[in-house]
C-alpha cells in the first residue's frame, strides 16, 4: 500500500486531491502531518486519522481542520491508507 508523504490522495466525492493522513496522540489530539516531530518521538500514544482539506468543500470533511473524518484513529498509516482505497474503491467490508 503505498502511502503519500507530504501528498494527497483522491477524493471521489469531490473530484479533488484533499485527503491526506495526520498524525495523532492516543487521545485523538492532532499533532501534524507524516513524518512530524512528534510521530518521531510520541509522549502520549501514536495513531493516525485521514484527514479532508479545504473544510465545506465536501461531504467528507468534517468541523474542525484537526479532526479526523469520522472520529476514527488507527494504529499506523499502512491501515489509515488501505482504509482509504478501500472507501475510494468501494469494496465490501470482509
Amino acid at each position: 500500500m503505498k502511502i503519500l508523504k507530504h501528498g494527497f490522495y483522491f477524493c471521489p466525492l469531490c473530484w479533488e486531491y484533499a485527503v491526506h493522513i495526520g498524525v495523532h496522540d492516543d487521545e485523538g489530539n492532532f499533532k501534524g502531518e507524516l513524518g512530524c516531530e512528534y510521530e518521531e518521538e510520541p509522549w502520549s500514544g501514536l495513531s493516525y486519522g485521514l484527514h479532508h482539506e479545504d473544510w465545506g468543500s465536501c461531504l467528507l470533511c468534517t468541523s474542525d481542520i484537526d479532526e479526523p473524518m469520522g472520529g476514527v484513529l488507527f494504529d499506523t498509516a499502512e491501515e489509515a491508507a488501505e482504509e482509504w482505497w478501500r472507501i475510494y474503491e468501494g469494496r465490501e467490508l470482509q
